[in-house]
């Protein structure tokens, strides 16, 4: 931030000092001749003003009273000049000058200015009178053969202009020195939250999030609020991230460990097939064993593929979805010495993907089949103003579930992992796919060693 902080101050400061060198040259060089010109062009004006006045009125006296005492200025006057040598008539306009109190040191007309005037043409001449702390500055105007120098005393200003000179530097000079503290102040304002930014970019890079706090109510603060926000998204999905990533090598793990051993039994009875030890029961256990992995893989497939398909919703029966379904597991509760509770209310039906429903009902179907530790279950279907509401209840066989872990693919109730008693381990976790894609909501409790489920369907 030095470095941003040191090109703020010397910018400006050079701004600064070039804006106060511009108007010191100014001074010195062109304000002193605009001052002139300003002042030749009043004396050219007034000029004008008597020519006018003279010829509306005979009296020259009373004309030049009148301007002398609005303009400021003096004006000589010489009589039938057309008689007069150079000499004469600079000796006259001398004397008349003298005669109105105006002193000088040196004063001259021409010869050749004299002859323009007499053919029209004003001429503006500037007499500087050294020892004196003024200049005289006349123009000659000839009106009916009277010759008038009109007269305005122009004040030496070179050393009150050296002397402006003087106090604009000093004065330059303080406001350089107050812009800098000014500077310094402002930059440190902005320079604090650009290093705020820094430390979060840092932050940020460690993957750690750390919130700015900026409070100077300016675009800054806005900024930090979109870093902020940006961070808290970078920081989430950067959970999010690693547990999915922990997710994923849980699940490689369980499916390792699932394959590893009916690949390893199917090694077994092929060898002993190949070395003639078959009892007839060799080529059926290899049967099996590869239709569990096929069955295993076929799940996982489906579990992958829920996310990705395109939800193709049609009127769905519930009521006698419901139904069938427990139809189809009718024999495998009667093996398992399980006998269904049922209260459906009739003639439900939803807009809904009846593939997706059809195997989120199984799937809760036969977690409850398989785990219950009772042989009633429970199943009800009811409806509100708004939704339509399935649950599923059953005993619990296990009370050391890790109920926060159940919906995570491979999780399975029975830890010996007995395929007869756990299954894949995959219901649960196709069944919390199934509610997310179709914008449904599960919940489960547990009261009295009894376990419920809970799927809410919106109707809309």
């Amino acid at each position: 931030m030095h470095k941003i902080a040191h090109k703020f101050i010397v910018s400006i400061v050079l701004v600064l000092s070039l804006a106060s060198l511009t108007t010191i040259l100014f001074n010195t060089q062109y304000l002193e001749r605009y001052y002139l010109a300003q002042k030749k062009q009043t004396l050219l004006t007034v000029s004008q003003q008597l020519t006018k006045q003279l010829k509306k009125t005979p009296n020259s006296g009373q004309a030049i009273s009148k301007i002398e005492k609005n303009q400021q200025v003096v004006i000589a006057q010489v009589s039938d000049t057309t008689s007069l040598d150079n000499d004469t008539l600079n000796e006259a306009i001398r004397s008349a000058l003298q005669a109105k109190n105006i002193g000088f040191q040196k004063y001259w007309l021409w010869q050749q200015d004299y002859q323009d005037i007499l053919k029209g043409q004003q001429r503006v001449r500037l007499y500087q009178q050294q020892d004196l702390s003024y200049s005289l500055l006349v123009n000659y105007v000839q009106i009916k053969r009277q010759l008038f120098a009109v007269t305005m005393i122009i004040p030496d200003i070179s050393d009150a202009f050296k002397i402006i000179n003087h106090f604009l530097i000093a004065v330059n000079l303080v406001t350089i020195a107050i812009a800098i503290i000014l500077i310094i102040l402002l930059v440190r304002n902005i320079t604090k939250p650009l290093g705020a930014f820094e430390r979060f970019a840092a932050n940020m890079q460690k993957n750690k999030f750390v919130p700015l706090v900026i409070q100077t109510q300016d675009e800054l603060a806005t900024v930090a609020t979109s870093l902020n926000t940006m961070g808290q998204q970078l920081d989430h999905y950067q959970t999010a991230l690693k547990t999915k990533n922990a997710e994923m090598t849980q699940l490689m793990n369980n499916v390792a460990h699932d394959l590893k051993t009916p690949i390893a039994l199917i090694q077994l009875y092929a060898t002993g097939l190949k070395d003639g030890l078959d009892d007839g029961t060799f080529l059926e256990t290899i049967t099996n064993e590869s239709q569990q992995m096929a069955t295993a893989l076929d799940r996982l497939l489906y579990l992958s593929r829920i996310e990705q398909e395109e939800v193709a919703r049609t009127t769905v029966d519930l009521t006698a979805l419901v139904q069938k379904l427990i139809q189809d597991y009718q024999p495998l509760a009667t093996s398992s010495q399980r006998v269904f509770a049922v209260a459906l209310e009739a003639g439900l039906k939803i807009k809904s993907s009846e593939a997706l429903l059809t195997s989120l009902l199984m799937n809760l179907i036969t977690n409850s089949v398989k785990y219950a530790a009772s042989s009633e279950i429970k199943i009800r279907l009811f409806q509100t103003k708004t939704e339509i509401n399935f649950l599923i209840t059953n005993t619990l066989a296990n009370n050391d579930l890790n109920f926060d872990q159940m919906w995570a693919p491979y999780y399975v109730g029975e830890t010996s992992r007995n395929k007869n008693l756990s299954g894949t381990g995959l219901g649960l976790s196709i069944v919390a796919k199934i509610c997310h894609k179709l914008h449904y909501s599960i919940t489960y409790k547990v009261k009295d060693q009894q376990l419920t489920f809970w799927v809410t369907l919106p109707k809309s």
